[in-house]
């Protein structure tokens, strides 16, 4: 059975709403300059804010039932939308069936300013303590805002108020109106942007755009109150009504728990589109359109004031800027610390592990030590020593690694030579008679790298020693390697007796050459053996990188 996505169904909602409002809006200009298109646009707010109002009861109805903690607040809100409701459906009566009455409409201004106290406290209510503000957010989007109304008021509406001569009781309301509602914006701004509050981010994000649609709506009006325009009328109506669809969506957002991360997409755009970030723009395009209003209007002392504001608002945001720059840089500092620390411990502990590791190949070297003293044949006897010698090559790996400074690879120059030191150990009788020659760049291998290559040559020179040089020769063994166009070339040489190569490949397990065989293709090289005085193996292989996940580890 499948599911319904919330997401979906509440755009498909925001487009049924966006359709109505569209509607409705062109309606009147099928009767435009008629009585009818008049009381048609007091009509619009009212169906608008009867829907939101019957939205929010039943969410409230909701809130008692499953969401206690918000109930409160929402009820109060819900007060303040049928206050809302009440003063419109009052207002159309008062002017449309009634007949304009100062007394009458007075009463309908008092329940549009009674709302507000609901509406304040409800948003004070949705917050919780501590509260805890994202600063810069909040400046970013306020710069943003009030530029926008700047540049709406000042050139189109204050122009008109500033010359005009209104009622005056008609340009104090307006005005408290659009204080009021700049207020209760500000306080759902800073809902918005504090990380400890009761409801989640879609829904204050939609009632906060329905206040924008409402102020725009309130200059609207404050024009109207000096210039009754059918027009200014039909914009301010369009714009309350606006804020209503906006209710509804906010609510319906909530009951079905849209889960729309605003900031998210907003970082998704800036990561697909970094050359055409216009979100990291648009404030300071707008703060220059503000001040641009000092240029092209005639500047008086109310549009100082406004511009002296977006000034205010902007040195405070640089002011906050500074101050989690420097927060970052602190927690920077500390991360680099824990991060010191921890890769301390993690090299503590690697290096116990080598330890450890050496140790325990260490005992099974003295075991097989302790094994080959009971065997009498001779042939056994070898292959208990070559399996030590294998052994003694990857012990002394773990041993260098644990002495080194640098966990991740060993110093190969230095490790080939203990390692070729404890194999003419183990054949003390070569030792007046063979010259080893040790001739390795400072080469540093990791350790999937110095395994197989260490056995490479244990095998080499240990075969040299045992096969080259009969009946008490002298001679010399030399080990060569350089690195070469991102390659290693390794070569193990000897002046000794030399071997038919035929019999050597099909035989190979008696010169050791399977091993090496087997190692060789590990490293993913290629082994040539070259007929000269006496026989040389030149190897050629690449650094084989770390596992993923001990790479981790050492870094």
């Amino acid at each position: 059975m499948l599911t319904k996505n919330p997401l979906t169904d509440f755009k498909t909602l925001v487009m049924i709403a966006i359709s109505s409002i569209v509607i409705l809006s062109i309606i009147p200009f099928l009767f435009w300059n008629t009585n009818l298109s008049s009381a048609y646009l007091t009509i619009l707010t009212i169906i608008t804010s009867s829907i939101a109002f019957p939205f929010l009861i039943y969410g409230t109805y909701k809130a008692s039932k499953n969401y206690k903690d918000i109930l409160r607040p929402l009820l109060l809100f819900t007060i303040g939308m049928g206050l809302y409701f009440l003063a419109n459906l009052f207002y159309f009566i008062v002017e449309e069936i009634l007949g304009s009455s100062s007394s009458l409409l007075s009463v309908a201004n008092s329940l549009y300013l009674a709302c507000y106290p609901f509406l304040i406290l409800s948003v004070l209510l949705f917050g919780k303590k501590p509260i805890k503000i994202r600063y810069k957010e909040f400046f970013d989007v306020s710069i943003i805002v009030v530029s926008i109304l700047f540049i709406v008021w000042f050139p189109f509406i204050w122009p008109v108020v500033e010359t005009g001569s209104p009622d005056t009781l008609s340009m104090i309301l307006s005005l408290s109106y659009l204080f009021l509602d700049l207020f209760l914006s500000l306080l759902v701004l800073l809902l918005l942007f504090n990380h400890n509050r009761r409801i989640p981010e879609p829904p204050i994000v939609l009632i906060y755009m329905g206040i924008f649609f409402q102020i725009l709506g309130d200059m609207a009006y404050a024009y109207y109150a000096v210039n009754p325009q059918l027009s200014c009328k039909w914009l301010f109506s369009v714009m309350y009504s606006i804020n209503s669809v906006f209710i509804i969506l906010a609510v319906t957002s909530f009951l079905k728990k849209v889960n729309l991360d605003i900031r998210q997409r907003i970082d998704d755009y800036r990561i697909k589109h970094p050359h055409n970030d216009l979100i990291s723009y648009l404030p300071l395009l707008l703060v220059l359109g503000a001040y641009s209003l000092l240029i092209i209007t005639k500047p008086d002392a109310a549009l100082i004031w406004g511009v002296g504001l977006i000034v205010v608002l902007v040195l405070l945001r640089q002011i906050i800027l500074l101050n989690e720059t420097k927060k970052a840089q602190m927690q920077q500092k500390k991360a680099e610390i824990a991060l010191k620390e921890s890769l301390r411990e993690k090299e503590t502990l690697l290096r116990e592990i080598h330890h450890r590791v050496k140790n325990n190949l260490q005992i099974i070297l003295s075991l097989l030590s302790l094994q080959s003293e009971n065997v009498v044949d001779k042939k056994d006897k070898e292959l208990f020593k070559g399996s030590q010698n294998q052994v003694r090559s990857m012990a002394l790996i773990h041993e260098k690694l644990y002495e080194s400074d640098n966990l991740s690879s060993i110093n190969f120059s230095e490790y080939i030579k203990s390692l070729l030191g404890s194999i003419m150990d183990d054949y003390p009788e070569y030792i007046p008679l063979i010259t080893i020659e040790i001739d390795i760049k400072e080469i540093e291998l990791n350790i999937e790298t110095s395994v197989p290559c260490g056995l490479i040559i244990n095998e080499l020179v240990s075969n040299s020693l045992k096969h080259a040089f009969p009946q008490g020769r002298k001679g010399n063994i030399s080990v060569k390697m350089y690195s070469a166009n991102n390659d290693f070339v390794l070569t193990v040489a000897d002046d000794g007796v030399g071997y038919d190569r035929k019999a050597e490949l099909l035989d190979n397990k008696k010169f050791g050459l399977n091993l090496v065989d087997i190692l060789v293709k590990q490293l993913d090289g290629s082994l040539e053996i070259l007929e000269e005085k006496g026989t040389v193996y030149r190897i050629i292989f690449k650094e084989l990188e770390y596992n993923p996940r001990i790479l981790k580890l050492i870094k």
